[in-house]
C-alpha cells in the first residue's frame, strides 16, 4: 500500500516532468500544424477566387462583346430601314439622320452608352 505522507521518489518526479514537456512539445507542433494548415487553406481559397474572378470577367467581356455586335447589327438595320422609308416616301435623308442621330443620342444617354 502506498503511503500518502510519503514523498514522491525523484524517479516519479522526473517521469511526470518529462510527461509534462513531452505534452507541451506535442502542443506546440499540434498548433503549428494548425497554423500551416490554415495558411495553406487561405492561400487555396486566394488561387481559387483569383482563378473564379478571371473567368468572370471573361464571361463579362464575352456577353458585352455579344451585346455591342448586337446593338451594332440592329443599329445597322434600322438606319437601313429609314433608308429605304426615306427613299420609299421621298423625304430629306439629311433630316431623318438628324432624327436618327437624336433618337440614338437619347439611347446612349439612357442606357449609359456611347454615342458614335
Amino acid at each position: 500500500m502506498v503511503n500518502p505522507d510519503a514523498a514522491p521518489s525523484d524517479d516519479l518526479i522526473e517521469s511526470a516532468i518529462a510527461r509534462v514537456l513531452e505534452a507541451e512539445r506535442e502542443a506546440r507542433e499540434a498548433t503549428e500544424a494548425a497554423r500551416e494548415d490554415a495558411r495553406a487553406r487561405i492561400e487555396h481559397a486566394r488561387s481559387q477566387a483569383i482563378e473564379i474572378a478571371r473567368r468572370a470577367e471573361r464571361r463579362i467581356r464575352r456577353y458585352q462583346s455579344m451585346i455591342e455586335q448586337r446593338v451594332e447589327a440592329e443599329r445597322r438595320e434600322i438606319e437601313a430601314q429609314i433608308g429605304a422609308l426615306a427613299h420609299a416616301a421621298g423625304e430629306d435623308p439629311q433630316i431623318l439622320r438628324r432624327e436618327a442621330d437624336a433618337v440614338e443620342t437619347l439611347v446612349a444617354e439612357l442606357t449609359g452608352g456611347d454615342h458614335d
